[in-house]
């Protein structure tokens, strides 16, 4: 898989994750550093990924290490969710995006990050 569409793999998980973490609702907070180590993720990942749905308006840093999802963002999964065999301009087909039962998570068979099994039902 190439490194763009692992990226957009990326960045529907770490908004998903986000989006159930916080309830849907942009005025929860969520500790970036946790959604990170949930996530497996290494710093450089999480901030590349973070930058770019930042600069679309999908989330915002509204305290020191808390990150919201936006009103914007939750409209962009619920495109991405209304159409789950297709692409969007953010995300991959989001019924590729698998949640294995150990909580790993993968796209086209390759490891994009894991997720708790409770989020994941």
């Amino acid at each position: 898989m190439d490194n763009y569409i692992r990226f957009k793999a990326q960045r529907y998980l770490y908004l998903e994750m986000l989006n159930t973490l916080s309830e849907g609702r942009p005025d929860r907070f969520v500790s970036f550093l946790a959604m990170q180590a949930q996530l497996g993720w290494d710093p450089k990942t999480r901030k590349r990924v973070e930058e770019f749905l930042q600069q679309e308006g999908f989330i915002d840093f509204p305290l020191y290490g808390r990150v919201a999802i936006t009103l914007d963002g939750i409209s962009a999964l619920e495109r991405a969710h209304r159409k789950p065999k297709r692409s969007t301009m953010y995300f991959p087909p989001v019924q590729k995006v698998i949640v294995q039962d150990d909580g790993a998570v993968t796209f086209r068979g390759e490891w994009i990050g894991r997720m708790s099994v409770i989020y994941a039902k």
